[in-house]
């Protein structure tokens, strides 16, 4: 990415963030992403092919859920349910080319 990189820590506060419509399969430009709209989320387009985390927070009056048969795994199986006001982070293994939820952040 040219205006972030990914490979280096960072604190939150210099993290940028961008706005993405929510679809089916989505394409983050930058480790914090807001999204908007009500569609549920089954693929993430790795920004990068290494190891990295994508931390996402959803806006709007209905929110969309990650939801199975993409490259989004759930430790229990069941889709994950998002809501306003929390942060999700997602974890990228390169090995198996998937996304994995670690944990939901409150506000």
């Amino acid at each position: 990415m040219s205006d972030f990189n990914f490979n280096l820590p960072q604190e939150l506060g210099s993290i940028s963030v961008s706005t993405i419509a929510s679809a089916n399969i989505i394409s983050p430009k930058t480790p914090f992403t807001i999204i908007t709209g009500n569609t549920d989320i089954q693929t993430i387009i790795p920004p990068i092919t290494g190891l990295h985390l994508l931390y996402f927070s959803f806006a709007g009056p209905s929110n969309p859920a990650f939801i199975l048969g993409g490259n989004i795994v759930f430790p229990t199986g069941n889709p994950l349910s998002v809501q306003s006001l929390f942060i999700f982070a997602l974890l990228f293994n390169p090995l198996t080319k998937r996304y994995s939820p670690l944990d939901v952040l409150a506000e």
